[in-house]
């Protein structure tokens, strides 16, 4: 671990300055400011940074592969390969089995996007000071975009009347984002409110930024957001309760915040309850089901176009285009060709337009990359959680940060079933976002643990030689 010699404490307060290798000054405090710049703007001004983004990332990349670590030829650094061959891979059988469908030139970058969390992972080398600097700066970012990107007050009055907010984006994209940070403001609540010491204020503020998340996550009218929250609820009391129960301490959160908590919670409850925004959310559903309930008792033949038959639609649609290439798929922007040949278009403001998606994480990738673009995530999560776990266990990564990161993967794997989340840009960035955290500590455990094991290695290697 280099740590770079800086004379300033204030400055070092504010920011580790730690990398896994020794770097020129100007190229760290440029990386540095590169991934500020992108944890912020990514999500107001996405189109504008893109050249600044790929400044970095490929700047970083080009740092990840040259520098003599073990993450170079760690598991990650193979799946970094694997995200690019098999896209290349896909395009060529396209080309030779069915040349009319296939694009002039293989889109390299489609799969590689949902890993490039590596590259800022690796420049924050562990340092948990630092990874709370960059999701704070992405955190705010989206705390202050209905009032940016958005239509601000306007908006909230328009959402607490019953319309479905969107915040200057797509309502399920946002309301996965916001999602993702109201389970962050429970979890790390406890940091917030109880670190160095109790503080009243910190506590109100702290409860005032619950209330504002859970409205903004509310009004997006988004059932797949509400429902993985349900699930990550649901398995959180029954984690708490099993740990409390098997550790016989009994230990639950003190009084001077669950008190104000659950009547915060409580009163938020009966103020949704009898929203305009609850009366159409339960309306719409149980109208939803009322009309796929033929289909999901086997008539597939005349699925409704509604919400959910429309996802009904796609799915079966898309299970038989996987059928037809199963191994490698077909290829970047799979979803659209299906939409293409099917004519699935939908009414617009601007106009009519076609789908763009499936409306499902795991069959949008199926579709593109088949069976071996699965397999490559499929390894990948298996190695993280395991990765991950071990950096815990040896007290490399803060149990805060693990337990958020299996939460909010969680949750993101339920939204994922009704949002091909993983082929849109805000999630995707928000995806890179979550698992940028554990990740970094999972570096860090890499290049110390294996590093300082090669070290030895080669030490006696060459003392024997020496003898």
């Amino acid at each position: 671990m280099y740590r770079y010699p800086v004379k300033s404490d204030w400055l070092t307060s504010l920011w580790e300055p730690v990398s896994f290798v020794r770097l020129p000054v100007f190229l760290y405090l440029a990386m540095v400011l590169l991934i500020f710049i992108t944890s912020f703007f990514e999500l107001l001004y996405h189109s504008e940074i893109q050249t600044l983004a790929g400044v970095m990332y490929i700047t970083g990349l080009v740092i990840f592969l040259s520098c003599k670590t073990p993450l170079r030829r760690s598991f990650i650094a193979w799946v970094l390969l694997a995200s690019i061959l098999v896209p290349l891979i896909t395009w060529v059988l396209m080309k030779l089995e069915h040349p009319d469908m296939a694009r002039s030139a293989p889109n390299l970058d489609d799969l590689i996007t949902k890993f490039l969390f590596i590259i800022p992972a690796f420049m924050l080398a562990g340092s948990q000071k630092n990874l709370f600097w960059v999701w704070g700066a992405a955190a705010v970012s989206a705390l202050i975009m209905p009032w940016v990107a958005g239509d601000g007050w306007q908006e909230f009055v328009g959402a607490w009347a019953g319309r479905r907010a969107t915040y200057g984006d797509s309502p399920i994209a946002i309301g996965i984002v916001y999602g993702t940070l109201l389970i962050a403001v429970f979890i790390f609540g406890k940091k917030v409110v109880f670190k160095p010491a109790f503080s009243y204020v910190r506590c109100c503020l702290w409860l005032c930024l619950l209330v504002y998340i859970g409205f903004l996550t509310f009004t997006t009218q988004s059932r797949a957001v509400y429902l993985g929250i349900a699930v990550v609820m649901t398995l959180a009391v029954l984690c708490l309760a099993v740990y409390c129960g098997f550790s016989g301490s009994g230990r639950f959160p003190k009084k001077r915040v669950i008190v104000p908590l659950l009547v915060v919670v409580v009163v938020g409850l009966v103020v949704l309850f009898n929203s305009a925004t609850f009366d159409q959310t339960i309306a719409k559903t149980q109208n939803e089901i009322r009309n796929i309930m033929p289909a999901l008792q086997g008539d597939v033949e005349d699925i409704p176009r509604s919400s959910a038959g429309l996802r009904l639609i796609f799915w079966v649609d898309a299970t038989h285009w996987t059928l037809e290439r199963p191994l490698f798929g077909w290829g970047y922007r799979a979803g659209r060709m299906m939409h293409d040949e099917a004519q699935n278009y939908f009414n617009a403001p601007s106009g009519r337009r076609l789908f763009r998606t499936i409306h499902n994480t795991y069959l949008e990738l199926t579709i593109s990359y088949g069976l071996v673009g699965l397999a490559l995530f499929t390894a990948f999560f298996v190695w993280f959680f395991r990765r991950m776990h071990m950096a815990w266990k040896d007290g490399v990564l803060p149990q805060d940060i693990y337990v958020f990161t299996v939460f909010a993967l969680i949750f993101y794997a339920v939204c994922g079933v009704f949002y091909s989340s993983l082929f849109i840009g805000t999630p995707i960035f928000l995806f890179n976002m979550v698992l940028l955290g554990a990740a970094t500590f999972i570096f860090k455990h890499i290049v110390e643990y294996e590093g300082d094991a090669a070290f030895k290695v080669e030490t006696e290697a060459g003392s024997k030689a020496d003898s």
